[in-house]
């Protein structure tokens, strides 16, 4: 780990509150989550992929989806 992050993390572990810690945690979940390399896909897949992004949707009905999670409950 880069020591300044290191740094960092030890800093707010033991200066900062429970509920500073968890904010920090949600900032640098958001961080990682908006700054993730681009997707690395074979000719292939990516193929596949638009095979099924050109598919029409077909939505099931509201009373199939009712009846399966009526089914699945607890």
């Amino acid at each position: 780990m880069n020591a300044r992050l290191a740094s960092i993390l030890s800093e707010a572990r033991t200066a900062r509150s429970p509920d500073a810690q968890d904010e920090l945690a949600t900032l640098i979940e958001t961080y990682i989550a908006t700054h993730a390399p681009a997707p690395d896909f074979t000719d292939e897949e990516l193929a596949e992929l638009q095979r099924r992004y050109d598919e029409p949707f077909d939505p099931v009905p509201d009373a199939e989806v009712s009846e399966f999670f009526a089914r699945h409950r607890g």
